[in-house]
């Protein structure tokens, strides 16, 4: 089974929730959600089932904002859960 790496800062009140090998990201307000998230994240950017998948979860370091993780906004992109839309004609 493929195991995806999933790094944890805390940042704050919030988390920040990293995927390397997905190059991606995203903030989650309640730790109890941090697995939940990243096996969102990962099973809608892979395509994989969320029960197709191990995560391997590693804290990270403390940062005192976002801005500290992702300072080079080309380096990482931020993943978004909530699903954009177009507006209804």
């Amino acid at each position: 089974m493929r195991s995806y790496l999933v790094k944890v800062h805390c940042c704050g009140t919030r988390w920040i929730v990293h995927v390397p090998a997905l190059d991606r990201w995203t903030l989650v307000t309640e730790k109890s959600s941090i697995k939940r998230i990243a096996r969102q994240m990962i099973s809608t950017l892979t395509g994989a089932e969320p029960g197709s998948f191990e995560l391997d979860l590693l804290e990270g370091r403390a940062l005192s904002t976002v801005d500290e993780f992702a300072a080079d906004p080309g380096a990482l992109r931020r993943w978004d859960s909530a699903p954009t839309t177009a507006p209804s004609r």
